[in-house]
């Protein structure tokens, strides 16, 4: 999922080949286009593509216009249908997306302790069968509607189970300048922070690396499974680095 930007764009190039008769082909293009134009924050943009392509029937294009315009209210609307319909064609991942879309939509109308419960429920089943980027999408949100109410404690423990930009936090903190670069020249090439909201999470960080500058010149980073055990390995080693802590694991990787 961090590579939202370059999937949308290759839903724009399937659109320009895709029959006007291929309804599925073309609402599916524009639907992971929508999610392109949200992370840019560009819902002109997404809104020029609908004019020139011609905009299909049927819930998931209303969801898809939603997502790209930030229409809170119509996401409330549609994203229970979307997830619906989902599920009907098999494609469980994207009704996930939709059921979580719903509690954002929330969050973001000010109905925070609807969104809470429903993020505590969607949190619950993703600890227990994954994947771990809807864990780390339901804990951020969570973080947010705690800061929303003012409850910084709650924020704050929320945001440090959320591993990847924590880490970065954390490793910046602490000197470890090399670990943190790593890290987010891995998120930074799957295009996590193109939308601005996102980078605000890092820009602290990002600003002291730069002025650090690094001394690796390759990352050991080669996918989400290998930055999972890099950030494993270096916890335990700092955690090693400390006298009074015993030197075991951080976390079992299973």
């Amino acid at each position: 999922m961090r590579s939202n930007n370059e999937i949308g764009d290759w839903a724009e190039r399937l659109l320009q080949v895709a029959p006007t008769a291929d309804v599925r082909t073309r609402t599916m293009a524009l639907y992971a286009a929508a999610h392109r134009y949200s992370m840019t924050q560009d819902p002109g943009g997404y809104l020029r593509l609908l004019a020139e392509s011609g905009e299909p029937e049927g819930v998931l294009m209303r969801h898809a216009r939603a997502t790209a315009t930030e229409d809170h209210a119509l996401m409330a609307d549609v994203a229970r249908d979307a997830a619906a319909e989902f599920r009907t064609r098999g494609d469980h991942h994207l009704a996930e997306r939709a059921e979580i879309n719903l509690a954002t939509a929330w969050l973001n109308l000010g109905e925070l302790e609807r969104a809470d419960q429903r993020l505590q429920r969607l949190l619950d089943r993703y600890r227990r069968q994954g994947p771990a980027t809807f864990v780390n999408w339901t804990l951020l949100l969570l973080g947010y509607s705690a800061l929303f109410q003012e409850n910084r404690e709650s924020a704050d423990h929320y945001f440090s189970d959320g591993v990847g930009i924590e880490f970065i936090a954390m490793m910046t903190a602490t000197g470890r300048i090399d670990n943190a670069a790593n890290v987010l020249a891995h998120l930074e090439a799957g295009h996590l922070f193109d939308g601005p909201g996102w980078r605000l999470l890092v820009d602290d960080a990002a600003r002291r690396i730069a002025q650090h500058g690094t001394t690796n010149t390759t990352s050991p980073i080669t996918d989400d499974r290998t930055a999972l055990q890099f950030m494993k390995n270096a916890i335990d080693h700092a955690l090693a680095s400390q006298p009074d802590r015993p030197n075991t694991p951080f976390v079992d990787m299973g």
